[in-house]
This record gives C-alpha cells, sequence and structure tokens, in this order.
C-alpha cells in the first residue's frame, strides 16, 4: 500500500513531462515553420538577385562589346578622314602644278607661234627672192595624236625625194597641221613636230640638205566639215611643197595637185 502513493506520482510527473514535452515541440513547430517560409523566401529572392545580376552583367558586356565598336568605327572614320583630307591636299598642289604647266605651255606656245611667223615670213621672202616656182606639193598624213611616219609615208617621201631636181635651185616647204581635236597649244606642238619628222627622214635618208627645208606648224585647221572622219583624217597631215627655178626641174616634172597616202 506505502508504494501507490509513490507510483501515481511518478505517473503524474511522467504525464506531466509527456504534456510539457509536447507543449515545446508545438511551440518551436510554431516558431520555426515562419522562419523555414522566411528563409525560402530569402533564398528565391537571392537566385532572383542573382539572375538579375547575371542579365546585368550580359547587358554591360553587349554595351562593353559596342563600346569598343563604337571606338573601332571612330577611329577607322578618323582614319578615313584624314586620308580624305591628304588626298585633298595633294590634289590641291596636283591642280597647282598643272596650272603652272599649263601656264608655262601656253607661254612657250606663244613663244614659238611668233618664231614660227617670223620664220615663215623669212621662208616665203627667200623662196620668192629665188624666184622659185612650185612643181608638186604632197600631204603625208600622220594618225590621231601621232608623230612617227608610217610606212606608207615613208614611201611617199621616197617618191617626193625622187622628184627632186638636180639642179642646187629648190626648196622643200614642209607645213604640218593637227585636227581641231584638243588645245590649241598642243596642235602647234604637234604640227611642228610632224614636220621636223618629214624634214628629219628626208634629211637622213636621201641627204636632202636642211636649208633646203622650211619647217613650219601651223596648229591645228578649221575644218569645213569638222564632224567628217575624213575631213579630219587629211587635217592630220604635212603639206609637202616642192619649189624650183627655171630648168631645175627634172624632165617631165610638172606642177601638181597634192596627192596623200593612206594612214590606216
Amino acid at each position: 500500500m506505502s508504494n501507490l502513493p509513490h507510483n501515481l506520482t511518478l505517473t503524474f510527473l511522467a504525464a506531466g513531462l509527456t504534456i510539457t514535452g509536447c507543449a515545446t515541440k508545438k511551440h518551436v513547430r510554431t516558431k520555426i515553420q515562419p522562419l523555414e517560409v522566411r528563409v525560402e523566401k530569402l533564398e528565391e529572392k537571392s537566385k532572383t538577385l542573382e539572375t538579375a545580376l547575371a542579365d546585368s552583367e550580359r547587358v554591360a558586356s553587349r554595351a562593353d562589346e559596342r563600346a569598343q565598336s563604337a571606338d573601332g568605327r571612330v577611329t577607322e572614320v578618323s582614319a578615313t578622314a584624314k586620308t580624305a583630307a591628304e588626298r585633298a591636299a595633294n590634289a590641291e598642289n596636283t591642280a597647282g602644278v598643272a596650272k603652272s604647266l599649263a601656264e608655262s605651255s601656253f607661254q612657250k606656245s606663244q613663244d614659238v607661234e611668233r618664231k614660227l611667223t617670223t620664220l615663215g615670213t623669212a621662208q616665203a621672202s627667200t623662196v620668192l627672192a629665188d624666184n622659185l616656182q612650185l612643181v608638186s606639193r604632197d600631204n603625208v598624213l600622220f594618225g590621231v595624236g601621232a608623230v612617227l611616219l608610217s610606212q606608207s609615208a615613208r614611201e611617199q617621201l621616197d617618191t617626193v625625194a625622187a622628184k627632186l631636181p638636180k639642179a642646187q635651185r629648190f626648196a622643200l616647204e614642209l607645213q604640218g597641221f593637227a585636227d581641231p581635236s584638243g588645245p590649241a597649244a598642243r596642235n602647234i606642238e604637234l604640227s611642228q613636230r610632224r614636220a621636223e619628222a618629214v624634214a628629219r627622214y628626208l634629211n637622213i635618208r636621201h641627204s636632202i640638205p636642211l636649208h633646203r627645208m622650211h619647217v613650219l606648224g601651223m596648229g591645228s585647221e578649221k575644218l569645213a566639215q569638222s564632224k567628217s572622219v575624213a575631213a579630219k583624217r587629211l587635217a592630220r597631215r604635212v603639206e609637202v611643197k616642192l619649189y624650183a627655178g627655171d630648168g631645175g626641174t627634172t624632165s617631165g616634172t610638172r606642177p601638181a595637185a597634192a596627192t596623200s597616202a593612206a594612214v590606216r
């Protein structure tokens, strides 16, 4: 009988502890669950922030790439602008040089024209003083812009040389011409060089003395039909006029109309 109260006491203590333990677990569960929810939310926010941070880094990286590309384009544009400025400066210098050359060429052409005018007058006076008469006239044709004799032109000059009188009283008048294409100064130079080419050939090939040949570059010739191909071809010529005194012509030689050699 004496052990009963003691057992009951132990039973009540155990029950009390059990109840207290259950209450404590419930209390702890009540406190922990909200914390777990908050932790989960914080983890979600952290993931969201990490994602946003990664997106921001990608955006920043793209912005850097675009900035670098823009810097490259700016550098390229600057280099292009510098090159364009240098080309413009070179073009301006070239234009200045061209202008100077043009002015110099014009001055030279004026001097040449004055000299040729004086020379032509003197030559005409010499022919008249010697009482020489026109025996033949030939046209030696040239190609466009050409100053070299063609094979047909050489053959024609060979024929002219064969007509020269055996006597010493003769003279050759070589007048060069050009078509109206191109500047006047260049045409004067071109016609002069053509006449000189004829004189050079007759001197070297046929030993005609230079003092017997009178060379004059007449420049371009105004054409009645400027658009005619044949007229332009005829304008690119050297007129070879043979003058001889009385008794100075070869047998059978008579004044003749101008003949022309074909130019291909």
